[in-house]
């Protein structure tokens, strides 16, 4: 994630280093979102204590996404070059929810069978008991090379967090929707299925994708259950004069963000942005977005 250098130097803890993401290779916005959903890091590294499932979930894949990255990016270039079959695919959305998006985005590359050993078997299965709805399942997959039936729940998700970092102080669009809520639901409702479609489930996998923001000037650590690749950005209420200045004078300037753009960057005409004040009071990042309350991004 790229950031300004003034966050940098008012984040004392923790440190964490500063990459280009490898999505920003791409012209084509849908293209460039296909490689944020593939290519960006699980937020959680391990369970938080408290929140250990009684069967055997696991976190994010068993190989790295930055390797599924590498098998894919020749076909993210072609789609780049010509983005028609990615555009008809996304096209069949009736809801502009980023979570449904990023949702469609790797089925989209589950489809691709020639780049990874993953067979989609179904998308959003209900789950019936009695007649009753019990829930749904969001992604039936057969591994090609363990032959294994896994059941994948993904979620993408945008934490603010507070007081002490521990899961119920992270926060999402609404105060209610917590990480801590999240893990709760996942271990105790999302994965109790033992079958789907007449196939037995033997792998169990929560992928939870996103950011987290800290809170400017802190000086805890970060927690030890975060995956040490998470993306990340910052918080806080009142943009620094001098370095907003200082922004401004380099072509950099705050600004209002679009809902599109909670994915990955905008384009955008430097001289047609409204840029913010720097007396204006509110929620404010430091080149990220945080869904609600005040949204600004640099340029």
């Amino acid at each position: 994630m790229i950031i300004p250098d003034f966050a940098t130097s008012l984040l004392k803890e923790p440190s964490r280093p500063v990459n280009t993401p490898v999505w920003v290779q791409f012209q084509d916005e849908d293209v460039r979102d296909l490689a944020f959903a593939i290519a960006s890091p699980d937020i959680l590294g391990s369970w938080p204590s408290g929140y250990y499932p009684q069967r055997q979930i696991h976190l994010g894949l068993s190989v790295p996404w930055h390797h599924w990255f590498s098998c894919y990016k020749d076909r993210l270039a072609q789609l780049d070059a010509n983005p028609a079959p990615l555009k008809a695919h996304l096209a069949s959305l009736k809801s502009h929810r980023l979570g449904l998006r990023f949702e469609s985005l790797l089925v989209f590359w589950l489809n691709d069978r020639d780049y990874h050993p993953f067979k989609l078997i179904a998308h959003n299965i209900q789950v019936h008991m009695h007649g009753v709805t019990r829930g749904e399942i969001d992604f039936l997959i057969q591994n090609q090379e363990s032959n294994a039936i896994e059941h994948w729940e993904v979620a993408l998700k945008f934490y603010l967090g507070e007081w002490d970092f521990s899961p119920e102080h992270w926060y999402g669009i609404e105060r209610k929707d917590t990480l801590a809520r999240k893990l709760t639901r996942s271990v105790t409702h999302q994965f109790e299925y033992t079958e789907a479609l007449g196939y037995p489930i033997d792998v169990r996998r929560l992928i939870l994708k996103g950011r987290l923001f800290y809170p400017m000037n802190q000086t805890s650590q970060v927690p030890a259950w975060v995956s040490a690749e998470h993306l990340w950005g910052y918080w806080g209420h009142v943009l620094p004069e001098l370095n907003a200045q200082a922004m401004t004078g380099t072509g950099r300037v705050w600004r209002k963000a679009s809902r599109a753009e909670w994915l990955t960057r905008r384009p955008v005409d430097t001289h047609s942005v409204d840029p913010w004040s720097t007396e204006r009071q509110g929620l404010w990042l430091c080149d990220g977005i945080y869904p609600g309350r005040l949204m600004l991004r640099g340029v």
